[in-house]
Order: C-alpha cells, then structure tokens, then sequence
C-alpha cells in the first residue's frame, strides 16, 4: 500500500481572482435585488394611498345614501329613505302581519322526451317501426 501526500501548495492568483470575482457577482445581484425590492414598496404605497382615498369616498356616498331622503323615480313614484326611517316602517308593516305556514314547493314537470329510436334498422323493403320519428 503506497499513500500519497499531496503537496503543500499556496492558492494562486487565479483562485484569488476567482473568490473576487464570485464576491463582485454575490454584491452585484444583491444590489439589483434592493432596487427593485423598493421600486415595488413605492409603487405599492401609492396604490394604499389611491384605496385609502377611494374607501373614504365610498364610505362619504353610504353614510349620505342611508341617512337622507331622496327621489329615485318620479314616475314610478319611488323614493329614497334614511334607512333608520326605512327598519321603523317594516317593523311596524311587519308587526301587524300573523305568520303563515308555507305550502309544499312544487317542482316542474319533467321536459317531454323525445320518441326512442329504435338501435336495430329495419329490414329492407319494411315499413320503419312506429317508435322512429317521422322527418
């Protein structure tokens, strides 16, 4: 059995060149990561501000739509009304009302199927069977 020794042997300057450059890539991919990273923060944080602002709109028309009176059809005689308005008047419409028992639901009547066709032909020189459509 023979053993081998390597030799002792300093890194050369291709494999300093080698770490550095491997280091250089590691900072460089680093660096692109981060800007992008904050590009998106700030695009995200305007789009908050944008929602947070259309939220406050949206919730303003609510408040002002079930708390006021307003015209919805004129023609048609229908109205807007505060919708604390609108819960004491179905509490009292309701109130006045007994409740009733439901009847059974009734379901539709199956669609009428078409006639069946008989699989087997006839023979030939035979009347067509009486199951088969006529054209």
């Amino acid at each position: 059995m023979s053993t081998s020794v390597l030799p002792d042997s300093k890194p050369g300057l291709g494999t300093a060149a080698k770490a550095l450059l491997t280091l250089v890539a590691v900072a460089w991919i680093a660096w692109v990561a981060f800007l992008l990273f904050r590009a998106t923060n700030k695009t995200d944080e305007e789009r908050v501000s944008k929602r947070v602002e259309n939220l406050a709109k949206l919730n303003e028309a609510n408040v002002k739509k079930l708390s006021s009176y307003a015209w919805i059809d004129k023609a048609k005689g229908t109205v807007q009304i505060p919708i604390d308005r609108a819960i004491d008047l179905t509490v009292a419409d309701l109130k006045d009302r007994v409740p009733v028992k439901a009847g059974p639901i009734s379901t539709p009547a199956p669609a009428a199927s078409p006639a069946a066709v008989s699989p087997v032909p006839s023979a030939e020189g035979q009347a067509p069977s009486p199951t088969v459509p006529a054209p």
